[in-house]
This record gives C-alpha cells, sequence and structure tokens, in this order.
C-alpha cells in the first residue's frame, strides 16, 4: 500500500483498534486517512492560515485530542478527533520568534502542552527566539523554561526515575531540563551545527540519548552523565529524522534516502531509495 502526497508533516496513532494518518497538505488541510480500511475519512480544510508544522494526539478522559501547530502563524490549536472541532485555538504563542514543533507532557494524570521556541534569521530579521512554553489544556501558560538564546528545532518530553525531562534541540547543542525544577539538567554537544532530532532509549541500565545533526552523523550520549560514548558518519550531508527500531537498530534520514544503521557500529545495512524531496521524520 502507497499514500502518495506532499506531507508537510505527519501524525500516526490508534484509536478503537483503527490506525490513523493525520498529514497537512498544501492547501491548508489536516488529511485523517484510515490505514486499517485504506480510505480517507475527513480532511479539515483550512485548518490553518499558514502551514502545519507539528501534529500530535493524547486520549484525555476517553476523548482522541488532536494538536496542530503552525509555523508561520505561530498558533496552536486542539480538536476534538471525534468531530473536528477546535476546542482550543492559542495564538501568537511566540510572537518575536516561530513555533517549530511542540509535544504533550504528563504530570499528575494532566496534560500539558509544551512548545519549542525557535527563530529562522534569513526569512525572520530581527526576530528572536523565546523561552520553552508549558500551556495547560485550557490554553493557560503555566511555566517558562530556558532562556532566550537558544533556538529550539524539535521538542519532546521523556519520563523517568518519577521524573519528568523536557528534551530540546537546537541550533548549537542538545539540553534536557528538569521539568520540575525548570532547570538545565544536561546538555550534550560536541559541534555547534544543529541539531535536528533526539531519541532516548533505555537499554539495560544505561539511557542514551540519540541525536542527529546537520553534520551528516549521529551520536550517542549517556543520558545521565552527558559522555559521548559513540560518534557514526552515516551520511555525506544533513540527518533530519531518526526512527529506533529495536535496541540494535536505527532508521536515518539522510537527504532523499533512509538508511538502516548497525547501532554498535553505524554501519549502514540498507539503503531504501524512492523520495524525491528531503526526508524529514519517520515514526514505526
Amino acid at each position: 500500500m502507497y499514500i502518495r502526497v506532499k506531507l508537510k508533516c505527519r501524525r500516526i496513532f490508534q484509536t478503537n483498534n483503527i490506525l490513523y494518518l493525520l498529514y497537512f497538505t498544501e492547501d491548508r488541510s489536516i488529511i485523517t486517512y484510515d490505514l486499517t480500511n485504506r480510505s480517507v475519512v475527513n480532511e479539515k480544510k483550512d485548518a490553518h492560515e499558514k502551514y502545519v508544522t507539528s501534529l500530535s494526539h493524547v486520549k484525555v478522559d476517553g476523548k482522541d485530542i488532536i494538536m496542530s501547530v503552525s509555523c508561520e502563524d505561530n498558533n496552536v490549536k486542539l480538536w476534538d478527533f471525534s468531530n473536528w472541532e477546535c476546542i482550543l485555538d492559542l495564538k501568537h504563542v511566540n510572537p518575536k520568534g516561530v513555533l517549530r514543533g511542540s509535544c504533550f507532557l504528563k504530570d499528575n494524570d494532566k496534560y500539558y502542552i509544551v512548545t519549542s521556541n525557535s527563530r529562522i534569521p534569513y526569512l525572520y530579521e530581527g526576530f528572536t527566539p523565546e523561552p520553552i512554553k508549558i500551556y495547560d489544556l485550557q490554553g493557560n501558560k503555566v511555566k517558562e523554561i530556558a532562556g532566550s538564546n537558544d533556538d529550539t528545532l524539535f521538542v519532546d518530553v521523556y519520563y523517568a526515575d518519577k521524573k519528568k525531562y523536557i528534551v530540546a534541540c537546537n541550533d548549537k547543542n542538545v539540553k534536557a531540563y528538569d521539568y520540575e525544577e525548570g532547570k538545565l539538567f544536561k546538555t550534550f554537544i560536541e559541534t555547534d551545527l544543529s541539531n535536528y532530532m533526539a531519541i532516548i532509549h533505555r537499554e539495560g541500565e544505561v539511557t542514551k540519548l540519540i541525536g542527529s545533526n546537520y553534520d551528516g552523523k549521529v551520536r550517542i550520549w549517556n543520558f545521565n552523565s552527558g559522555e559521548l560514548l559513540n560518534t557514526f558518519n552515516v551520511n555525506e550531508d544533513y540527518i533530519y529524522g531518526i526512527c529506533l527500531w529495536d535496541n540494535k537498530h536505527l532508521f536515518v534520514g539522510c537527504g532523499k534516502r533512509i538508511k538502516l544503521v548497525d547501532l554498535s557500529n553505524g554501519n549502514a545495512l540498507k539503503t531504501l531509495e524512492g523520495h524525491k524531496t528531503l526526508v524529514l521524520s519517520m515514526e514505526k
């Protein structure tokens, strides 16, 4: 089965034993595709004024909630998946920057919205990044984390040992913040090129952070100590999306190709061809 569309972003999730693919198209529509029955089941037209750069899903009190984020209009919206009613329209989250990503965070059985801070200097002259902001699902800002000097491209949440960490990739390094304390936990850096994405992976007693970088390398750090464990030269140019397959294998977006990499030595075991433009993300 193949789906040929020009995707701006996508999200796969399962509810009621049906697997769905959500994706955003150039005409500003969010499409719901039923992967189980192989059909388009909904098209939410004019979902945002500009391109959507992030889609997320969470189930709250039995209800499927979709979060969409637009990079250019700086708006965050929450949708009731059952009828695509907009239940929150959070406007101009980063008036001095742009929104590149977001995620949900769960704390004491409540969910919160985490938004990244970013800037694109050659497109938005004079804009500066802002702190990572956390909102409740009613749109109230409850916390800010990090200073305004970090240009965050990617943000995610990691839960471990009764603690919550916000992991942010920016234009110089990868940083992990302690959510409760609102303070920096660890900085992961080997080069000052932009870090596009990071995955936290626990293998036995060791928790690892795996990051993709704009220099064509994959780096693996000890998450708790910050020690650099390994560096693999996977591509001659930028690396964007990465996806952990199992404890031994990693899929890596290398330009228009996808490589399956052995995590023990960095060797590419297989190369998948077929995309005509950059592979920005993958999902297992």
